[in-house]
């Protein structure tokens, strides 16, 4: 009996270990430079701006959201938009989700309050940008991978007028036909058919 109590000591404290491990590998990789107030709460996100940036000529901005318990840095680092901005001269910016994983609320549901959160956070989010650089706002720009892709299309329906195009990645597009976003020109989706995590069906 002492035996099986001190085997589920250590596998408990294993467990333990495991997890905060976890979450301080997390806080140290969830780098972010700026943080704006929505509603009460802090939210965060991750700016590049390119060199070459002048404040006398507008320059396009590109806001790419992260997928399901992914984190700004993250999506800089797989996405290569840095490199990209930095070659021609557009602002990126990386948002942060909520919660532990970090995570977009995308159901577009009128009772998922957490939705509307999200969608103001990005909408201040920009006005922010736009108050503080010369973003040109007929080249705001949105995509987003997973979880993000389905909150871009979200936000692109509650924001329209305001985001000149469009893009997913392997999203999971919960609000259906409720919400014609853009014309076929300003969209662009990208999913394969092997997809295991968001299966193809649930992303069309």
């Amino acid at each position: 009996m002492k035996i099986v109590i001190r085997i589920i000591g250590i596998v408990s404290a294993f467990m333990l270990f495991f997890v905060v491990l976890i979450g301080l590998v997390f806080l140290f990789a969830n780098k972010s430079n700026g943080s704006i107030q929505v509603n009460g709460n802090t939210r965060r996100y991750l700016l590049h701006v390119p060199e070459t940036y002048e404040s006398k000529e507008a320059a396009p901005l590109v806001v790419t959201i992260h997928g399901y318990a992914e984190w700004p840095a993250h999506q800089a680092q797989i996405s290569h938009w840095n490199e990209l901005a930095d070659q021609y001269g557009f602002l990126v910016v990386y948002p942060a989700g909520t919660g532990f994983p970090l995570r977009w609320r995308a159901s577009g549901d009128v009772n998922d309050q957490g939705s509307m959160e999200d969608v103001l956070f990005l909408n201040e989010l920009i006005k922010q940008l736009e108050n503080d650089y010369n973003i040109d706002p007929k080249r705001i720009f949105v995509n987003g991978f997973s979880n993000g892709a389905g909150m871009t299309y979200l936000l692109a329906c509650n924001l329209q007028g305001k985001i000149a195009a469009i893009g997913g990645v392997s999203g999971a597009y919960l609000i259906g036909e409720n919400c014609p976003v853009l014309n076929p020109n300003q969209e662009i989706y990208f999913h394969v058919k092997l997809d295991t995590i968001v299966h193809y069906s649930v992303g069309t």
